[in-house]
């Protein structure tokens, strides 16, 4: 979630020290010095921006009153609230008086800020709203992870998942790398093997190349999230019946190494064969 910065030009000094006080906090922050690019549309860049964003600070100052981008801006974000109800705006009063701004914020609680510094006790009235919400988007990511993460350990533990079950457990590892590794710590059962294969998880694309640390002066391999899952299959091969798994084990493992050998002229991936 992003927070969308309307300013004049002429308050950019300000306006800087905020997106940098805001980015320390991990606050997403967008503004036009560092969103839009030469051969960018202005207008474009602008109406994306603001279409991503959660919040947006308005700087109210006697140069913002005069400036059509920031009127632009504004009109864009009172749609969107009135559509969307979606939009939170934060006015920041910069040096002038409530009674300046637009009618229509005036009954919105702003910030008094000076050009001179961002002061402190502004600055947490300002981003308290900010914090509540990315703190309860949080708490609801973190409901729904540990909901997901009770389905995939149900659907692990059977014999014969459906269909739609392997659907849903492909779909929610594909989505976010929780998931993934999450997954791949828990599975244990060999009928996943030609599923996961399928889906290209024991390609020597998707193994982490070693890399050099030049202030140790040494290689370090980081560890491939699908090995733990491969080396309980390969614990598996001595039940009738599972045999056919140990060709495809030590393929992966010849097609991983000889692969990093050959392109990239680096250290052989000792993990893979551990």
């Amino acid at each position: 979630m992003k927070v969308f910065i309307a300013h004049s030009s002429q308050d950019h000094q300000f306006v800087l020290k905020l997106a940098k006080k805001l980015q320390e906090d991990r606050i997403d922050v967008w503004i036009d010095d560092w969103e839009i690019k030469v051969g960018d549309s202005i207008v474009a860049k602008i109406n994306e921006g603001l279409e991503r964003s959660g919040f947006l600070i308005i700087v109210f100052s006697k140069h913002s009153l005069q400036s059509p981008w920031v009127q632009r801006e504004l009109n864009a974000t009172l749609m969107r609230q009135i559509q969307d109800n979606d939009a939170k705006i934060l006015p920041i009063f910069l040096e002038i008086r409530t009674e300046e701004v637009p009618p229509l914020f005036r009954d919105i609680y702003g910030v008094e800020f000076s050009s001179i510094g961002i002061n402190e006790d502004s600055y947490k009235k300002l981003i308290e709203p900010i914090k509540d919400k990315l703190k309860a988007k949080k708490l609801k990511f973190e409901d729904v992870f540990l909901e997901n993460v009770e389905h995939i350990d149900i659907i692990i533990k059977k014999d014969q998942p459906t269909k739609q079950e392997v659907e849903f457990v492909l779909r929610l590892i594909k989505q976010d790398p929780a998931y993934e590794n999450y997954f791949f710590r828990k599975v244990f059962n060999p009928i996943w093997f030609n599923v996961l294969k399928e889906e290209g998880y024991f390609s020597w694309e998707k193994a982490p190349r070693p890399q050099f640390l030049e202030e140790k002066e040494g290689w370090i391999v980081p560890f491939w999230n699908v090995l733990e899952y491969l080396e309980k299959v390969s614990q598996q091969v001595n039940i009738s019946g599972n045999e056919e798994y140990i060709d495809d084990l030590l393929t992966i493992i010849k097609d991983v190494t000889s692969y990093h050998i050959e392109h990239d002229k680096i250290l052989d991936n000792y993990l893979t064969w551990w």
